[in-house]
């Protein structure tokens, strides 16, 4: 009896594990009533075709690293019978291009397409319920990504390294982004879902995001889950319960834009550490804590506004080796703010504050550079669109606009809509130069409010008429944000010392009547061999016409490295056009 028992024992034993057996080039094995492909030839090429049934029985599994390193193979078709795909079922399949998902696929192993450097898109069926670690990691080529509907998790480093994945939707029951997902990717925009929970260390690091907006959901972001994200300039976190861990958006060096939640939750330290373009910030009136180096080494921090009473835990090294002239602003009705210093830092209260720009151009100054209009043709005109913004805390009023001069008449002024406007409001006006005669032009425009040390803001209005059309240089930075010649400066971050920032790209247009000549790039003064321009591939533009161009910085010491770029053109008051450029070379 006991050895009928042994003779049983061993022969399930044998039945366990089913034997391969060979389906033309497909080693498969019979699971009883379903069919796994185990194996295929990795020196197969070309286009394969998984079959859907094999000796009469669906094939519903693609076996453990079943194809893995048929690098040769440019595509693979699976059958509607497929419902998983094994761990490293197909990496380093080099060579191929695309690759079909199932409607009824439900899993998709670990490293399964680990490595398929040609592979391009993914259409995933909303069957699949789970995705495995690093599934799609090091698919340099994949672009776009369609995610199954009901993932409730983006798993670890899933696609860490894809380079060129440029945006991606994250479905509305992911719970989790998990460590490293999207790590070193591509990805320049994301939706994440209004009732996700988590956002694990990592998750972003390194990848090309502009701008991000944090549910309230979130209940946590992880260690440096956003750090190293050198494209991204705006983030807006919704919600004070989001616990948000040390270095979570260290070193975003273009980051400009933070809008922070309502009331501070838990926090570790360095979490905006070395945002060197980071200009202003604003604390919400709810925040009763500052954790250590929060703002640490920003070096282009000029100001700090509270907006509300002065947060009683205030840790070391807040605002450490921020801009030279950097200050704490707050309210005059905040309470817990002491002056000339507060905590170390310069302090002041905040005043109603006038602020003046051209429509998608620079800020303008008080009594500072004119507002040109450039060449225009007599019996033509030329508009510019102004707006008025109220930067301070209390209600800016007042408002009324006049101008003088000779002749007075050649420049129109709109009326305002409104004479007052509360914190952060804004009022437009347009401004029309329709000259009478041949010959340069000036008015000055004055901007009277209750601002302190503004009031009057005084513009000078200046153009040419001219009988016959001339060119007209404009550059811009980003495209759509015109600079002004001698005035406007630009930031290229912190950079280690001889490695090669991001290039900024820069935009000449030719606004004017005539072709645009002669156009040259140098940099002139200060540390001029640390920013890196090129040839421009055109020397002239026609009317209308516009040329881009990028420029690098590469620091050849440590510290704070300055240089003017100058574009020089047949225009004939900028020319040279000049731009302050600066950055910071970082120690090893």
């Amino acid at each position: 009896m006991t050895h009928l028992r042994h003779l049983l024992a061993f022969s399930l034993c044998m039945s366990v594990d089913s034997p391969a057996a060979q389906f033309g080039d497909f080693t498969y094995t019979d699971e009883g009533e379903t069919i796994t492909i185990s194996d295929y030839p990795t020196a197969a090429t070309g286009a394969v075709v998984i079959p859907s049934t094999v000796v009469g029985k669906p094939v519903t599994r693609i076996g453990n690293s079943a194809f893995t390193d048929c690098k040769q193979v440019t595509s693979i078709t699976l059958p509607s019978t497929v419902t998983h795909l094994g761990v490293t079922a197909f990496e380093q399949c080099d060579s191929m291009v695309s690759i079909n998902l199932p409607p009824g696929l439900v899993s998709i192993g670990r490293d399964c397409f680990y490595g398929c450097d040609s592979l391009v898109s993914i259409s995933m069926p909303a069957s699949v319920t789970e995705m495995g670690r690093r599934a799609f990691a090091g698919c340099v080529s994949l672009q776009t990504v369609q995610l199954s509907a009901n993932l409730t998790e983006i798993s670890e480093q899933v696609f860490r390294g894809c380079y060129k994945l440029g945006s991606i939707t994250i479905p509305s029951g992911v719970q989790t982004i998990s460590t490293g997902a999207f790590d070193r990717a591509g990805l320049t925009s994301i939706s994440l879902p209004a009732d996700m929970k988590s956002i694990a260390p990592l998750a972003f690091t390194g990848s090309k995001l502009q701008s991000v907006v944090i549910p309230a959901s979130v209940e946590a972001i992880g260690l440096g889950a956003f750090r190293d994200c050198n494209e991204l300039e705006s983030v807006t976190i919704a919600s004070g319960s989001t616990r948000i861990e040390a270095h979570a958006f260290r070193q975003c060096v273009k980051l400009t834009e933070i809008h922070l939640p309502p009331t501070a939750g838990e926090m570790d330290e360095s979490i905006f550490a070395d945002c060197a373009a980071l200009v202003r910030v604003e604390i919400p009136a709810g925040w009763t804590k500052l954790p250590y180096g929060m703002f640490w080494r920003c070096q282009l921090l000029e100001s700090a506004v509270f907006l509300g009473n002065a947060p009683t835990e205030v840790s070391y090294g807040v605002f450490e080796f921020a801009a030279p002239d950097f200050k704490v602003l707050y309210r005059p009705r905040s309470i817990g703010f002491t002056i000339p210093t507060w905590e170390g830092y310069p302090a002041k209260m905040l005043d109603p504050e006038i602020e003046i720009r051209v429509a998608g151009g620079p800020l303008l100054e008080d009594a500072g550079v004119p507002l040109d209009f450039g060449n225009v043709i007599l019996g033509t005109s030329a508009v510019r669109d102004c707006e008025i913004r109220n930067t301070g805390n209390t209600t800016l009023d007042g408002l009324f606009i006049s101008h003088d001069g000779s002749p007075v008449s050649e420049f129109t002024i709109s009326l305002l809509d409104s004479t007052s406007l509360e914190p952060g409001e804004t009022v437009t006006f347009q401004v029309a130069f329709m000259p009478a005669a041949t010959g340069k032009r000036t008015s000055t425009l004055h901007v009277s409010s209750s601002d302190v040390d503004e009031n009057p803001f005084d513009i000078t209005l200046r153009g040419t008429s001219v009988s016959k059309p001339v060119s007209e240089i404009s550059v811009s930075q980003p495209a759509r944000s015109e600079l002004a010649d001698g005035r406007s400066k630009k930031s290229f971050g912190t950079v280690e010392v001889g490695a090669s920032g991001n290039a900024k790209v820069f935009t000449i247009r030719n606004t004017g009547d005539a072709v645009l000549r002669g156009l040259q790039l140098r940099m002139k003064g200060g540390n001029y061999k640390d920013f890196v321009i090129p040839e421009l591939k055109k020397a002239s533009l026609p009317p209308g016409d516009s040329m881009a161009f990028k420029v690098r910085f590469k620091p050849l010491a440590k510290g704070q490295r300055t240089s003017s770029l100058q574009i020089r053109s047949n225009d004939t008051d900028e020319s040279p056009f000049d731009i302050k450029v600066a950055g910071f070379g970082a120690g090893r």
